[in-house]
């Protein structure tokens, strides 16, 4: 049977993930061979396909990455690796008769000589904004490859401009590079009444305990805030290195949780007053997307991809992430004006559904696809 394979590392919760469900929603699990480098993802599998559909191989000893260093006996190390890496995958087209290759990459570069595979057709779905590229292979890959049948797929306008410059790829190849938007495949039923002052109200944030996520400004804002107003909660859903950390630092105040890795999310964010997420580096913000999905206002960093989704005093307020006091403004601002909150909220559910719906995924992944 004709499959899709696409390479991929699974993970507990997060953006690739998301991305990767919905992509083989539209595929169609019954169509696709999922591929990863290690037996204890596939622990993972069913949070992008629960139904039990979609095949998965492990298979370890691919190559990761081309970095050639031009010193020749490395070079021709490295060269015989990729060679073999690449007849390997040829074999596995060969076997599932497939004509297309998908990576779906939170590593930069990690795979990106696939596209050097002759007569395939390659899409390469990256989650996370390369700081730098490694070797002038990189961008040689890109250069000298991208065009009908080798795309490179983009969360957000931010990671495609980035990656031009970090990779120094040529105008002309730029059409090459597409963005297509995560996107939440649920359709949640707004409440009827938004916000009611008499009831608690709970600032949300959802995302890793790490420094990228910045949760040591969060706790700041969140312990000035508890303490100047009352009836007012954060909790910071999702795990990570700074779990007990994070709650040890705050066990003694009752209204500032940290509740690690929750599996529906939407139990929180349904009952939310503010979405906020004041990450030093996002490349889009899948958990700010589903925050808008539910109506809420966001309060996020100005850095990223969160800008696109984030409109400054339309959706929300974009910040500085380390500017505690611009936090703080933020949030109490929409404390003390529940009509702008309920505006505000109001223009995220419009702005989601101008930009992160499932129709609209689809549509650009059926495009690419060649699928009618």
């Amino acid at each position: 049977m004709k499959k899709h394979l696409i390479f991929t590392k699974l993970f507990d919760t997060g953006g690739s993930n998301s991305s990767l469900r919905s992509l083989v929603k539209v595929l169609g699990a019954e169509n696709v061979l999922l591929i990863v480098e290690d037996s204890n993802e596939i622990s993972f599998v069913d949070d992008i396909d629960p139904s039990g559909r979609l095949q998965t191989k492990v298979f370890k000893n691919l190559h990761g990455y081309a970095h050639l260093e031009y010193r020749l006996i490395s070079n021709v190390k490295e060269f015989l690796k990729i060679l073999w890496s690449l007849i390997m995958v040829i074999f596995l087209c060969t076997r599932w008769r497939t004509s297309t290759i998908t990576v779906s990459s939170v590593e930069p570069e990690k795979f990106l000589y696939f596209f050097w595979l002759p007569f395939l057709r390659v899409n390469y779905t990256l989650h996370t904004v390369p700081e730098r590229k490694y070797t002038a292979f990189t961008s040689s890959t890109c250069n000298f490859r991208l065009g009908n049948q080798k795309k490179l797929i983009v969360v957000s306008h931010f990671m495609k401009n980035t990656i031009i410059k970090a990779w120094d790829i040529k105008k002309q190849r730029e059409q090459s590079i597409m963005v297509i938007y995560n996107c939440i495949d649920k359709f949640p039923v707004i409440k009827t009444t938004y916000y009611n002052k008499e009831r608690n109200r709970t600032v949300v944030s959802v995302g890793r305990l790490d420094n990228n996520k910045n949760p040591d400004t969060w706790l700041k804002v969140a312990q000035t805030i508890t303490a100047k107003h009352q009836n007012i909660s954060f909790i910071w859903i999702g795990n990570g290195d700074g779990q007990n950390t994070y709650t040890n630092r705050s066990k003694n105040q009752e209204d500032i949780k940290f509740i690690g890795f929750q599996a529906y999310p939407e139990n929180w964010l349904k009952e939310a007053f503010i979405y906020y997420q004041p990450s030093k580096m996002e490349s889009h913000g899948i958990a700010v997307v589903e925050a808008m999905s539910w109506g809420l206002p966001c309060i996020v960093s100005n850095r990223g991809g969160l800008s696109e989704s984030v409109t400054n005093q339309y959706n929300g307020f974009l910040v500085e992430p380390l500017d505690v006091d611009s936090h703080i403004i933020a949030i109490e601002e929409l404390l003390q004006d529940n009509g702008k909150a309920t505006e505000m909220g109001d223009n995220s559910k419009k702005r989601f559904n101008e930009l992160y719906t499932y129709p609209i995924f689809k549509e650009k992944i059926q495009a690419l696809y060649g699928i009618n």
